[in-house]
């Protein structure tokens, strides 16, 4: 129960709250390094050195199979106050080592070792302390791994253990190699050299995932099926040749040779190495080779007796069908079959012969029709239906006879609670022989769909004329304002001037103050007439319409470049007052959203409509984070499909907006002719 238990959390550790942080910025981290591949191959430049593309692809693989393996490793310990915290910062802060290492590669700069500038000794030292933050956390699990007994294989435990000592070694020697280096950069030396050829990161890394690989050959065992007491002891064949690899590295480096350049006594220690490491991945491989043959040869012997079974049921049917009786009774089955499928249809379905005479229905097609269940064979439609809706029937059946072809047809048929519409295809039947013996036909009922098209219809009429009234209310109260009270605030500015002309004596400040006050109310109900209904719309049109409302909106800071069709009086109100409002909408949004420097606007006319295209170079926006959200947006484009057209909103962030809308005009009209553009700028 014990080991069923364990190999179910090993199988979930990442679902544990201290080591889904860890997987995720481990995904990350990989995902960098793995991006900085292709990176590398399309620029060029060397492996080694202090600035290469080395860095960024090794250290992000590194980090994140690092950080993947912190996670698995905490989920085997109970859980400790903090120990959430702690994991999360652990995740980060390899993952904002790994971001200033790239961070430097993309300035050019080296990354370690780097005091050229403040900036590169600051991001320099602040790499150093998220290591030593990281290898004390390191040692802390290390620690509590060692201390306690996780409910886990003693294989495994074994892997976790070994990989966790070899890692905080590494990371031990990787702090020693910085400061190494900072002690020989002071001395003007080569910080990445020891002796005459030694390399100090060597040791620092030829070990330090150890933590994936003898995990990984447990798991790699556990698959061919190895004994435990077996796969323990190769794993500390594989941890102590880890070792061995260790010492061998360090080794090199102290004599201050290369890396392969060996001594004997070195060599030995490498021979040992790798030979124990080899032997566990040879073993594990040769069994599974081994296990490969044996499946090999078990599917091969399923397969003959599969061929055999199939064998033996061909020659079973074959002789069925060579006698007569057990032929009839296949047909009778296969009958039967047909049967029920046909008559659990939820579809109408019927077959008629070439004359028009039912040769089969199903229960559907009788339904509305209760005279006719267990009567209609050998009859024909004009018994059952009304004699125009019999003569279509007969009439699509001849059709379909006489080309030989599918068909699709919509029929309306009478039923008791009304007339029913079907959507009907129907096709020719043929016999063994390919000569057509009838016509078949299945039936959908749709008038639930038809009453919503209808009802849609309805509803979107009713909107059409709600918007009209709506325009011809702000018609009439633009009129009311503009012909009645603002005639009367402009009397009352003309007469108060008069009266001050009148005086000789310069006149009082508070009529002074007055006049002005009626000047601004002026002007504030003209902008509030204009911004609810454009008389120049009205007066002189849509292109007269358009250009006014340019003028306004120069006085925001941004210029408007117009191209209008010269003449659009053939177009009617309605559809001129829907162009306008998408125009105006497109510009009030240009004004309040895109922080546009210019808008450009394009009315042309052709056969199939009017086109309406606003373009500005604002910063745009995501189409389908505001699609539902912007009322504005979304009054266009009801409008347009109110109007039978079409609209389209192109945008992405940094790339402005463009607003296509096509907006149909009844035919036979005459095709204007573009008139010259014109430029308004603030």
């Amino acid at each position: 129960m014990t080991a069923n238990t364990s190999e179910t959390r090993a199988d979930s550790w990442w679902t544990d709250r201290r080591a889904w942080p860890l997987a995720v910025l481990g995904a990350v981290m990989l995902a960098s390094g793995v991006a900085h591949l292709p990176v590398w191959a399309v620029l060029g430049g060397p492996w080694e050195g202090a600035v290469t593309w080395r860095k960024p692809i090794l250290f992000g693989i590194s980090g994140g199979l690092t950080a993947i393996s912190l996670g698995w490793v905490w989920s085997m310990l109970p859980m400790r106050r903090a120990d959430v915290l702690l994991a999360a910062a652990t995740g980060w802060a390899l993952f904002v080592e790994v971001f200033l290492i790239d961070l430097q590669r993309w300035r050019g700069v080296g990354s370690h070792f780097n005091r050229d500038t403040p900036l590169d000794s600051f991001l320099y030292d602040a790499m150093g302390i998220l290591i030593v933050a990281v290898t004390l956390v390191i040692a802390d699990l290390t620690l509590r791994l060692l201390l306690r007994r996780p409910a886990v294989t003693a294989d495994m435990l074994l892997a976790a253990r070994a990989g966790m000592l070899l890692l905080l070694v590494s990371c031990l020697l990787g702090i020693w190699v910085g400061m190494h280096g900072e002690t020989r950069l002071d001395q003007g030396l080569d910080p990445t050299r020891l002796g005459a050829a030694g390399v100090p990161k060597f040791p620092h890394g030829v070990v330090i995932h150890a933590v994936q690989w003898l995990p990984s050959l447990v798991w790699a065992m556990r698959r061919v099926g190895l004994a435990e007491a077996l796969r323990w002891k190769f794993v500390a064949m594989a941890s102590g040749g880890s070792t061995l690899l260790l010492v061998y590295a360090v080794a090199q480096t102290v004599l201050g040779r290369a890396r392969f350049d060996l001594v004997p006594a070195t060599t030995v220690v490498l021979v040992a190495a790798l030979a124990g490491l080899a032997v566990p991945i040879v073993a594990t491989a040769c069994v599974r080779l081994y296990g490969q043959r044996r499946r090999h040869l078990r599917w091969r012997g399923i397969a003959a007796l599969a061929s055999r079974v199939w064998n033996f049921r061909r020659a079973r049917v074959r002789s069925e069908a060579a006698n007569p009786l057990k032929r009839d009774a296949l047909l009778n089955d296969q009958r039967a079959q047909l049967h029920s499928l046909v008559a659990n249809s939820s579809a109408v379905i019927s077959l008629k012969d070439l004359q028009g005479r039912f040769m089969l229905v199903n229960d559907r097609y009788t339904k509305p029709y209760p005279g006719m269940q267990g009567r209609w064979a050998g009859t024909t439609a004009k018994r059952w239906f009304p004699p125009a809706v019999a003569a279509s029937i007969v009439a699509s059946d001849a059709h379909v006879a006489t080309s030989g072809q599918p068909m699709t047809f919509e029929e309306v048929i009478p039923h008791d609670d009304g007339p029913h519409a079907y959507v009907t295809i129907k096709f020719p039947v043929k016999d063994a022989a390919g000569t057509m013996v009838g016509v078949g036909s299945i039936s959908t009922d749709v008038t639930e769909l038809k009453e919503a098209q209808v009802a849609i219809e309805q509803k979107e009429q009713m909107l059409r004329k709600l918007i009209e009234v709506q325009e011809s209310e702000k018609q009439a109260i633009c009129h009311d304002i503009h012909d009645g009270m603002l005639q009367y605030v402009i009397a009352a500015k003309m007469l108060l001037h008069s009266y001050v002309e009148q005086q000789p004596k310069p006149a009082d400040s508070s009529i002074t103050q007055a006049i002005d006050c009626l000047a601004k109310s002026i002007e504030d109900a003209r902008q509030v007439v204009r911004g609810v209904r454009s008389a120049v719309l009205d007066d002189l049109g849509l292109p007269a319409a358009i250009d006014d409302l340019c003028d306004q909106f120069t006085v925001s800071g941004f210029g408007v470049t117009t191209s209008l069709a010269a003449d659009l009086g053939d177009v009617p109100p309605a559809l001129q007052t829907t162009a306008f409002r998408i125009v105006q909408e497109a510009l009030a949004n240009a004004r309040k959203h895109s922080r546009a420097a210019s808008v450009a606007i394009e009315v042309t006319r052709s056969n199939d409509g009017l086109r309406l295209t606003v373009r500005d170079d604002g910063c745009g926006f995501e189409t389908a984070s505001v699609r539902g959200q912007g009322f504005g947006l979304m009054g266009m484009r009801e409008r347009v499909r109110l109007a039978g057209g079409e609209i389209r909103i192109d945008s992405s962030p940094g790339r402005g907006t463009t607003i296509t809308a096509r907006l149909p005009v009844p035919k036979g009209e005459p095709i204007a002719t573009p008139a010259a553009g014109r430029s308004l700028g603030p």
